[in-house]
């Protein structure tokens, strides 16, 4: 073979099938003098491949051809003896292909996600949020049933813990069967009324601490926040939707506390306390800030089990849910004064076994209603605040 045959047969040379059958020109990799013609390759790939040279896009640091751009297409440019000149640029309607979006993709390089148009109708976001908050609680709510010693164990708890004991010391220090003290206090001697009404909102602050809060944490020991917080879904649903399995929770403990109270107790409730329900449901609100605010300070401390057990403790002492708040230290009254749980417990209280209240009702409302309005952004600040130290220190899957 001569020298002159060698040279015009190319060895790198790349063909499609047609050509490479009719031993005509082929499709190589290279710099050529003209863009490839989109008319000359298959339809469904077609689009892959630029009309035009575009500046410093391609495989070689901006030097090699735009259509050298690994994108599953032909790469540009023709060996020699394929005819020359300028391409017939004829549109081509481009065949859909999984239904027909009512739009049309130029031939060109495509475009910035973030300026081209969807693939499909994006749907409201506030749905969304809904949808992934909807589907965390039922995540949570499939796992932690089917621990049934777990479950029992969240209305047994309260009940060895707090009721009984405070229970039995208050009936030590009753004259004649009668809670002296607390008619004094409070205007009312139902002791019984008086723990089980103070136990909700405890279950409402404990569901925010262990719930919601704590729950992040326990999803950095397994491993599993870190590709939860991959997904689109936006962090702080992860909180919402937590919060709104551990309220099914909340619901059914309380239910089975209220159960053991008639049974055992001598617990009697009065249909007024439904018309403390928006009291309640205020201090549910305002704890999910409370609950945010927490879940940042968790995410940012190594071992948070300590602080949230200690946090419990405290918010649920100076609520005043153990006893009146009036008999707190003089020190510790602004603090009670200023946590919304304060005047829900007491509202819940008037309603329901016609106590006296601190200011009176129509005050505490306005005052639980502003508590709940600044705990819940300055929580979502400060859960926002949390996320972005964790983003600049990489500590996300640290534990």
């Amino acid at each position: 073979m001569d020298a002159r045959h060698h040279r015009a047969r190319r060895p790198g040379d790349v063909r499609d099938r047609r050509p490479l059958r009719r031993l005509g020109a082929a499709l190589r990799r290279g710099r050529p003098g003209r863009p490839a013609c989109t008319r000359d390759l298959r339809a469904r790939l077609r689009h892959h491949v630029p009309g035009r040279d575009a500046a410093r896009v391609g495989a070689g640091l901006g030097v090699a051809p735009s259509a050298d751009v690994h994108r599953r297409g032909h790469q540009e440019g023709a060996a020699p003896g394929r005819r020359t000149g300028r391409c017939h640029r004829t549109r081509h309607p481009r065949p859909c292909y999984g239904g027909d979006h009512g739009r049309r993709r130029s031939d060109g390089l495509q475009g910035p996600r973030d300026v081209s148009p969807p693939d499909r109708d994006a749907e409201p976001l506030l749905i969304g949020d809904v949808r992934a908050a909807l589907a965390i609680a039922r995540k949570d709510i499939r796992n932690l049933s089917r621990y049934r010693i777990a479950v029992a164990s969240m209305a047994f708890t309260p009940l060895y813990q707090f009721v009984i004991p405070a229970f039995l010391f208050g009936a030590a220090f009753a004259v004649n069967g009668r809670a002296t003290g607390l008619t004094a206090t409070l205007g009312t001697d139902d002791l019984t009324g008086f723990i089980f009404l103070g136990g909700v909102v405890a279950g409402i602050v404990s569901t925010a601490f262990w719930g919601m809060a704590m729950s992040i944490r326990n999803e950095m020991d397994m491993g599993t926040l870190e590709p939860s917080w991959l997904t689109p879904t936006s962090h702080e649903m992860f909180v919402i939707g937590r919060a709104i399995g551990g309220m099914l929770f909340l619901i059914l403990t309380q239910a089975a506390l209220f159960l053991f109270g008639i049974l055992f107790m001598g617990l009697r409730l009065r249909p007024e306390m439904l018309l403390a329900l928006p009291a309640v449901l205020l201090a549910l609100l305002s704890m999910v800030g409370i609950a945010y605010l927490l879940a940042g300070i968790v995410l940012l401390i190594r071992e948070a089990n300590f602080f949230i057990d200690t946090a419990n403790f405290l918010f649920v002492t100076i609520s005043g849910v153990s006893f009146p708040v009036t008999l707190l230290p003089g020190v510790l009254q602004p603090i009670a004064l200023a946590l919304p749980t304060t005047y829900a417990v007491d509202i819940l209280r008037v309603q329901a076994l016609g106590a006296r209240p601190l200011f009176g009702v129509g005050i505490e409302y306005g005052l639980l209603v502003a508590g709940t309005a600044i705990a819940y952004p300055l929580g979502r600040w400060a859960f926002a605040r949390a996320e972005r130290t964790m983003r600049r220190r990489g500590m996300l899957s640290q534990y």
